[in-house]
């Protein structure tokens, strides 16, 4: 069985793959870390250590982002820890003193969904769509929190607040809907094949406008149009990357 410090090293990695973070980064647990540092290097006694090379750097400690400490610190907190700086590169995981234990795991859900600990995800998460479904955009709707994945041994709240979507009922359905189609789908594709998929998805979210790049896969998905053209014109207004931010 994962021990809680283990859910959350799973964890922090996926908030730096949904982040666009996951690059240049090494994570010890406590033996390793003295073993590579010393036993009264910096970050003395955590039980986690994660040292970067990335952008974090500059999220942590030039205020590109202040926010994502404050999610990050809501995150570990949900497995019973907290974290403290060491150099401009590390920062170290130690436990919480006095931390409310976790409801049993075989608690029905709806218990689990009673916690003050999800009340405080679901609310940011909320805030974060300020009250609007992030999929059709309807406002004043009675909305849910939609998990995007779901992984063994873990609590509704422990998981990156990207990994969970604001949804009016009518969207939470369809969402639920798609992804099941979409898992059953999977099993035609080989990993490698897997990969290729997400990478295609993911770079061509990132070089082109989004809106644009699905009209072309509408276009290849139909029997009647050629889409060469498309993607020839679509190629051509590739923007460079930094163009996406002004």
């Amino acid at each position: 069985m994962k021990t809680q410090i283990g859910i959350l090293r799973e964890t922090f990695e996926e908030w730096l793959q949904v982040n666009e973070l996951d690059y240049d980064y090494w994570i010890y647990t406590k033996s390793e870390w003295e073993a590579k540092e010393g036993k009264d290097s910096v970050l003395k006694g955590a039980e986690l250590v994660i040292a970067f090379d990335n952008d974090l750097i500059n999220i942590f400690h030039f205020g590109v982002i202040p926010e994502i400490e404050d999610e990050l610190q809501d995150l570990a907190e949900s497995f019973g820890y907290f974290f403290e700086h060491g150099n401009i590169w590390n920062l170290g995981f130690y436990p919480v003193e006095n931390w409310q234990p976790l409801p049993p795991e075989t608690a029905p859900y709806s218990v689990k969904l009673r916690d003050h600990r999800w009340e405080k995800k679901r609310d940011r998460v909320l805030a974060r769509s300020e009250n609007m479904c992030e999929n059709c955009g309807a406002a004043n709707a009675s909305l849910e929190i939609h998990h995007c994945y779901y992984r063994y041994g873990r609590y509704p709240w422990q998981y990156p607040d990207a990994a969970l979507l604001s949804l009016c009922k009518s969207c939470h359905a369809k969402r639920q809907k798609q992804e099941v189609k979409w898992r059953v789908f999977q099993p035609r594709l080989s990993v490698d094949e897997l990969a290729k998929l997400e990478r295609l998805l993911r770079d061509s979210l990132y070089w082109y406008d989004r809106k644009e790049f699905f009209a072309v896969l509408d276009e290849m998905c139909r029997h009647d149009v050629d889409a060469t053209e498309s993607l020839k014109l679509l190629h051509g207004k590739m923007a460079h990357p930094h163009e996406r931010y002004t």
